[in-house]
C-alpha cells in the first residue's frame, strides 16, 4: 500500500566540502526519521557541482528531490548576497506546486527531533494570511530578539538612500553610478512595498530553520520578485532579512512558533536554547544552532539524537 505524502516541502543551501556533505547527511537522517512522507525536497548547491550530493538524499526520496544549482555560480559573497539568491531560487523551485502547503528552511547546523509536518500546517490554515512562522520577536527560552533586528534596521535605511550608502561602500558592485538604475532600483521598489505593508526595518525570523506558505511562495512569484535570480547578488543583507521582508511585500504576516509544543527550538544567536533532553520534552521539532553551543559539542547533540533515532528504531523492530 503506497503511504500517502504530507503537503510538505524541506529546502536547504549547501555549501562546498566534505564536512558540509557530512552535516547534510545527517540532517537528512533526522528528517527522514520523523518526517518520511514529504511531498518535495529541495537542495540548492553551491559549489559541491555534484559531488556526492544526491547520493546524501536518502533513495525514498529520489523522486522527490530536487538539486538546484545555484544561480551565481562562484560570483559575489555566499555568505550574504549569495545566501539570499540561493534561497530565492529554491522558493521559485517550490512556488506554483499544488501539493504542498509549506515549505521548511533548515541549516545543515539544524535538526529535526521530532514531527512538524502537521503542526506547522495546522498553524497556517489557521492564520490564513501568515506567510511565515519561525523565531521571530523572541526565542525559544524567551529572550528578546527584536534587538537582534536593530543591527539591519540601519542597512535597510541606507538601502533607501543608495547614492549616500553606495559612496561609502565602494567596494560593491551596486556603486553610486548604478544606484539609480538596474537591480539596485528594482530591489527598492520591493522594500517600499514592504514598508507600505508594515514592514518594520530589520525583522526577521532567524535563518536556522523557519516555514514560509505557499500562499506567500505563489504571491512572491506572481508578482515577479522570482524573475531575477541574480538581482540579490550584492545586496549586503542575511537571506533571513531578506525573506522576511518579502513576506511583507506580498502583504502577509509573520508570526513567532516557540512555545512549548510548536515547532521551533530555536535561540536568538548561537547554541541550542534548552538542553537536548529538554528540547525534546518541551515538544519541539526542529532546533538549531547546534555547532556553536557554549555547553555541548557538535558531535555531542549530534551523537545524542543519533543514538535516540537508533534506540527508537531498535524498540520498533523488537515490538514488530
Amino acid at each position: 500500500m503506497q503511504t500517502k505524502r504530507n503537503r510538505a516541502a524541506v529546502f536547504a543551501l549547501v555549501g562546498p566540502g566534505a564536512k558540509e556533505r557530512e552535516r547534510l547527511a545527517d540532517l537528512l537522517d533526522s528528517l527522514l526519521d520523523h518526517e518520511p512522507d514529504l511531498a518535495q525536497l529541495v537542495l540548492v548547491d553551491d559549489g559541491n557541482r555534484g559531488n556526492g550530493l544526491y547520493e546524501t538524499v536518502p533513495r525514498v526520496w529520489h523522486g522527490r528531490a530536487t538539486i538546484v544549482p545555484h544561480p551565481r555560480i562562484g560570483k559575489g559573497d555566499g555568505y550574504w548576497g549569495g545566501a539570499i539568491v540561493g534561497t530565492m531560487a529554491a522558493l521559485g523551485t517550490l512556488s506554483g506546486r499544488s501539493d504542498i502547503e509549506f515549505a521548511l528552511k533548515l541549516d545543515t547546523d539544524s535538526l529535526v527531533i521530532a514531527p512538524f509536518a502537521e503542526k506547522l500546517a495546522e498553524k497556517f490554515r489557521q492564520n490564513p494570511n501568515t506567510g511565515q512562522l519561525g523565531c521571530y520577536d523572541r526565542s525559544a527560552d524567551g529572550q528578546d530578539r527584536t534587538r537582534a533586528w536593530r543591527k539591519w534596521t540601519r542597512t535597510i535605511r541606507k538601502l533607501q538612500m543608495p547614492l549616500r550608502f553606495w559612496r561609502k561602500h565602494p567596494s560593491r558592485r551596486w556603486g553610486a553610478e548604478q544606484a539609480l538604475f538596474g537591480r539596485p532600483a528594482t530591489f527598492r521598489g520591493h522594500l517600499r512595498e514592504a514598508l507600505r505593508n508594515g514592514y518594520q526595518p530589520g525583522e526577521f525570523c532567524q535563518g536556522g530553520g523557519y516555514a514560509v506558505s505557499v500562499e506567500m511562495l505563489n504571491r512572491m512569484a506572481n508578482a515577479g520578485y522570482l524573475s531575477d535570480p541574480l538581482l540579490w547578488l550584492h545586496l549586503p543583507l542575511g537571506e533571513d532579512v531578506a525573506v522576511s521582508l518579502y513576506v511583507r511585500a506580498v502583504g502577509m504576516h509573520i508570526a513567532g512558533c516557540v512555545d512549548e509544543g510548536d515547532a521551533f527550538g530555536i535561540s536568538v544567536f548561537h547554541g541550542i536554547p534548552y538542553p537536548p533532553e529538554e528540547l525534546l520534552s518541551r515538544g519541539y521539532s526542529v532546533i538549531h544552532s547546534i555547532k556553536n553551543d557554549g555547553r555541548y559539542s557538535e558531535e555531542h547533540i549530534r551523537d545524542y539524537f543519533r543514538t535516540r533515532r537508533a534506540r527508537q528504531h531498535a524498540a520498533a523492530g523488537t515490538s514488530s
